[in-house]
């Protein structure tokens, strides 16, 4: 038996910019580790003379290691995403973003901001107002721990269900980080930080989108151009690949064009897959919701809204909605039909995010002294490139030998209820998770043809 393994892949790459005094971005050439500098100590009541140290009469108790609140962070980086969404979906048909890369840049920027500008990015960000800094990065911190756990738990299956996220910091030979935070983006990241000569554009923008290359593995080749980068900047990246074959693959000679009609009621010809397969099913909210398992954990979801009814289901998006509709699934078979996918998109979420109420982070007056002691640096820019293709990748062979035996004197078997047909011919939204149920990304396809 011939089988075609179907798999998606997906890559992501986002870049938070920061400058000093220019708009504009910043990147990295040639990468070697940044020394520390460590602030001269200040002299103590006898100037420059050693003094002998007299113990508080009520020490300060030591800090206890923050609670890490995981799900939090991932609930907030959901709701974070649903935010962009609706805005893009305003300025854009196919919309590709990713809630895992984008959340895991901008929280390095966030774990170096302070006063009115933390507080504005945990509102935009969506984290839970509860929460302090300490333990929203305690979370970003234990999640890397819980992906690491779960890539060596599947790493025997070199079929299973692939997730590579990598940070790095980029800045400027000008510019010194405090240690404290250089210790935060290793601890709650595993971000390293390196120098280079932010002058030499060229250089600069080449050293950054090879490494891009490298983390997607090939899939996005570029993020920045030389215009991009800005002296005495600095620059926050993060890349995900994602890769994953279907449990259920679906068969080569089911795939053919078949009707898509766009949200203009335009009829155009869409290659789709077909097959009738067990999935995780409900519906809900007014949609059909299907759940596509991956070899080793993790799945798509496909939500397939009524006719006319995408914007207003995007509107109703948050996590509590992706909750409550997960929770309602069951095992159905179901007749699904899914258009191929390859498209890419690369797109400034700057302007966004200042819609959503982050503004001061990119102004004159944003307060990122956690990074380097003074509010030296804003935002400039924050940019994602997004990769995902969707089809059939490679062929398998397979033998099965069945030996059947018939019951004597049976009942005759009630008739098998049709499956439920979840005919995807129209615009629609997908959700990629692992199997910590965190979201790497999310797509709205009015048009899959487009590349």
């Amino acid at each position: 038996m011939r089988r075609t393994t179907f798999t998606s892949s997906l890559a992501l790459a986002s870049i938070l910019a920061i400058c000093g005094t220019a708009a504009v971005l910043a990147a990295g050439a040639g990468f070697e580790p940044a020394p520390s500098k460590h602030p001269k100590p200040i002299p103590g009541p006898g100037g420059g003379k050693k003094v002998p140290a007299t113990p508080p009469a009520n020490p300060a108790p030591v800090p206890a290691t923050p609670i890490a609140d995981v799900a939090a962070v991932q609930s907030a980086a959901a709701d974070f995403a649903f935010d962009l969404l609706r805005l893009r979906s305003a300025a854009a048909d196919n919309v590709l973003i990713s809630p895992s890369s984008l959340s895991a840049a901008l929280a390095m920027a966030y774990a170096g901001s302070a006063a009115a500008t933390e507080a504005e990015m945990k509102r935009v960000m969506r984290f839970p107002a509860t929460l302090s800094q300490e333990q929203v990065l305690a979370g970003y911190a234990q999640l890397r721990t819980a992906m690491a756990t779960m890539d060596k738990e599947t790493g025997d299956n070199a079929r299973a269900m692939r997730v590579y996220s990598a940070n790095r910091v980029w800045i400027d030979n000008s510019v010194t980080l405090l240690d404290a935070y250089r210790s935060t983006l290793t601890s709650a990241f595993a971000a390293e930080a390196g120098r280079a000569d932010f002058s030499d554009r060229s250089k600069t923008a080449d050293s950054v989108n090879n490494w891009v290359k490298e983390q997607t593995r090939g899939l996005i080749p570029v993020l920045i151009s030389p215009q991009d980068v800005q002296p005495a900047g600095m620059i926050l990246t993060n890349a995900v690949y994602f890769k994953g074959e279907w449990v259920s693959p679906f068969r080569e000679w089911g795939t053919q064009n078949r009707d898509f009609t766009l949200a203009s009621g335009t009829k155009v010809q869409a290659s789709s897959m077909l097959q009738t397969l067990d999935l995780q099913y409900t519906a809900f909210g007014g949609s059909q919701i299907a759940q596509m398992p991956y070899i080793g954990g993790g799945s798509m979801l496909i939500i397939l809204p009524e006719a006319g009814k995408l914007d207003s289901t995007i509107t109703s998006l948050s996590a509590e909605w992706l909750q409550a509709a997960t929770s309602q699934l069951s095992t159905q078979e179901v007749r699904l039909q899914l258009p191929k996918i390859s498209m890419s998109t690369r797109v400034s979420v700057g302007e966004m995010l200042k819609s959503l109420g982050m503004t001061a982070s990119f102004s004159d007056n944003a307060d990122f002294s956690g990074m380097t002691g003074g509010k030296t640096h804003k935002i400039t820019d924050v940019i994602q490139a997004v990769r995902m293709d969707v089809d059939e990748k490679k062929t398998e062979a397979a033998a099965a030998t069945a030996v059947t035996y018939g019951v004597t004197s049976a009942p005759m078997p009630k008739p098998k209820p049709q499956p439920i047909a979840m005919i995807v011919d129209r615009p629609y939204i997908m959700l990629v998770q692992d199997q910590l149920g965190q979201i790497h990304f999310i797509a709205r396809i009015t048009d899959p043809r487009t590349k």
